[in-house]
Formats: C-alpha cells, sequence, structure tokens
C-alpha cells in the first residue's frame, strides 16, 4: 500500500489504523501484518482499502494454504462471506482436503441461501474430521435444513459437547433426561440459542406435560411471558432455579 493511501484524509485521526498500514507497507510479506490491517480497515467500514488490503494478501500468499484459511478466518470475524467463499475456493484448488476451508466454504454458501451446494463443502468437512464437533454440528444444521431430519437430529446433539465458552449454554446439575417416562416426574425444560429457537421449542413443554410430567420452564426474559400463557407450563423462570428436578432438557436436544 502507498504512502499516498496510508495518508488518506478520512484515516489522519485513525493512529492505530495507520500504524498497521505502515507495518504492512513496509513488510508486505507478514501475513499478520495484513490480517491486522483488515481487521482495522473493517473496523472503520474503509470499504475500498479493505477490499485493496484483501487482494494483496491473496495475492502474496497465494500459493500459501494456511495462509488463505488464516485469511478466511479473518473474513469471517467481519461477516465478509462473498469474499470468504471465494478464498476458501482458491485455497481448495491447492488442498481439496483442508477440512476447515472446507467449512468456510459450507458457511459463506449457507449465509447466501445456497444449502445444497454448502452440504456437499459440510459433508467433505465431516468426512475429514469424523471427530470433531464443530464440523458435524455444521452438518447437522444443514441436513435440517434440507429435510433430512433423522441424521440430522442425531448429530445436532453434538452441539452440546461444544465448549461451554462457544455454546453459552447452561448446564443444570439435575439428572438430564434421556429418553426415560416422564408421567408424574418433576422436569425442568431449559431454553437455548436464539429467541426464535425458543418460541419454536417450547411447545415440547406441552409434548411433556401429555405425557404426565409436572413441567417448569427456565427461558430468556423475552419468552417468559409467551412460556407463562402456555396450559403445560407450571412455572416459569429467567434464573436457573434450585430445584431439584427428576429431569432437564435443553429444548433444542428434546426431538
Amino acid at each position: 500500500m502507498s504512502n499516498s493511501q496510508v495518508s488518506d484524509p478520512d484515516l489522519t485521526d485513525a493512529g492505530p489504523l495507520v500504524a498497521r498500514a505502515n507495518a504492512w507497507a513496509l513488510d508486505p510479506s507478514n501475513l499478520q501484518d495484513g490480517l491486522d490491517l483488515v481487521a482495522a480497515l473493517a473496523k472503520v467500514r474503509c470499504t475500498a482499502l479493505l477490499d485493496q488490503a484483501v487482494r494483496q494478501v491473496r495475492m502474496r500468499h497465494a500459493a500459501n494454504v494456511e495462509a488463505l484459511e488464516a485469511l478466511c478466518l479473518a473474513l469471517y470475524r467481519i461477516d465478509h462471506f462473498s469474499e470468504m467463499l471465494s478464498v476458501a475456493r482458491q485455497g481448495l484448488d491447492i488442498d481439496p482436503q483442508r477440512a476447515a476451508l472446507h467449512l468456510y466454504a459450507a458457511h459463506a454458501l449457507t449465509v447466501r441461501g445456497h444449502n445444497v451446494e454448502a452440504m456437499i463443502h459440510s459433508r467433505d468437512a465431516a468426512r475429514l474430521l469424523p471427530d470433531d464437533a464443530v464440523m458435524q454440528y455444521q452438518l447437522a444444521c444443514l441436513e435440517l435444513s434440507n429435510g433430512e431430519f433423522k441424521n440430522g437430529w442425531k448429530r445436532h446433539n453434538l452441539f452440546y459437547t461444544l465448549p461451554v465458552q462457544v455454546t453459552s449454554l447452561v448446564f443444570p446439575d439435575f439428572p438430564v433426561w434421556n429418553g426415560e417416562r416422564v408421567t408424574g416426574r418433576t422436569f425442568l425444560l431449559v431454553g437455548e440459542q436464539g429467541r426464535g429457537d425458543e418460541i419454536q421449542f417450547i411447545r415440547f413443554a406441552e409434548w411433556l406435560h401429555q405425557r404426565g410430567a409436572i413441567v417448569d420452564v427456565f427461558i430468556s426474559q423475552p419468552i417468559a411471558r409467551i412460556a407463562a400463557s402456555m396450559s403445560g407450563v407450571r412455572a416459569v423462570f429467567t434464573e436457573l432455579p434450585p430445584g431439584p428436578y427428576d429431569y432437564w432438557s435443553h429444548m433444542l436436544r428434546m426431538p
């Protein structure tokens, strides 16, 4: 990047950004400087300079699949999915067995609504890393989106093996439900993920009630009134109740 570009009037007060641009200009072979510049330009929404920085990283590391994978991650973090797809494909031309690049390609395609094509990449990622819960969970979501419910729900349970810092899930200390009979049992149904997910899956409180369970719901505050309106729900909590309960389950685990 030339000095004239670094001195763009729109960036004169952005000291850290100028420093990153200068570092990249002094040593354009340094991948991390390029990635840092991409992140900084995205933060201040300098679209033209961002696009140029991405192109330069791609050109200077065109034969380095690890660098292209790192660039995909940088683009993922700033929601530049179209460019991420292009970079992932560039890397896959070099190494078709790179599972992470298949993951990025599948995600970019999913965001754009191309689920069938995304499934191809996601299956490759899951095949290459069969023990990786992230790869398997992404495939589960695509299977469910495409109506493959049996495999999708079975694979979806791997979501609950992901690190808590990734999922932000709550895991109560009561016995987790694994399909046992619930007649006469106290049951805590635990909300999770997005508010739309909670609205869709709170229906399982009624399913449990119809099978004789005494059902309480632990859910986010915006959905509490909806939960309280259900005839099959005894009590609604927006903070984890002390219990005890015979069983509990996350809502999306119920199917």
